[in-house]
């Protein structure tokens, strides 16, 4: 196959490699060099570059020069890179569009972590009430920060004693 560019696009820019020119080269290095650590993510799972972006003058020819903080992206990730299937975005806009990683379970929106979200609370201060204190949830989640109940701690009998700080004496010892 014949690729035919009008010129012959600068890679290198005061002493240095351009953006765009590293963002091609990282896309050719995922999808074709099984020693690269995102191999398995790209050229492992099938995602392939066309033919014509074998050059890095037809890329830069479709895709243009790479705006200051931007990424390339595949529009669909099932597919390659090729020129209708790709476009720069911004880091968090590439976030949204991309192939879970692993076996992530889904966020439960019954998580204690959840729960203390919707509640307003921090989840360590909430997973301290239920663990630690042996508070109900309902109590953990309902109680704002900054009570001083959260001090008392429930004995073996169901009755709660006030925790001792340290430095604390009983008022009759005290002088």
């Amino acid at each position: 196959m014949e690729i035919t560019v009008l010129e012959k696009v600068p890679r290198m820019e005061n002493g240095k490699l351009t953006r765009t020119y590293r963002k091609w080269s990282s896309m050719w290095q995922r999808c074709t060099n099984p020693a690269h650590p995102a191999f398995g993510y790209y050229g492992g799972r099938g995602i392939k570059t066309c033919e014509r972006w074998r050059c890095y003058d037809a890329f830069f020819a479709d895709m243009g020069e790479c705006p200051p903080g931007m990424w390339l992206d595949r529009i669909k990730n099932e597919l390659g890179y090729e020129p209708g299937n790709c476009r720069w975005v911004t880091p968090t806009e590439s976030a949204h569009n991309r192939v879970k990683k692993g076996t992530r379970k889904p966020i439960n929106p019954n998580s204690l972590m959840q729960k203390a979200k919707r509640a307003g609370l921090p989840y360590q201060v909430v997973y301290q009430r239920i663990n630690v204190w042996c508070w109900k949830e309902e109590k953990a989640l309902s109680t704002p920060v900054g009570r001083k109940d959260w001090m008392r701690r429930p004995t073996t009998n169901g009755r709660h004693r006030a925790r001792r700080t340290p430095g604390w004496t009983p008022k009759e010892q005290r002088g």
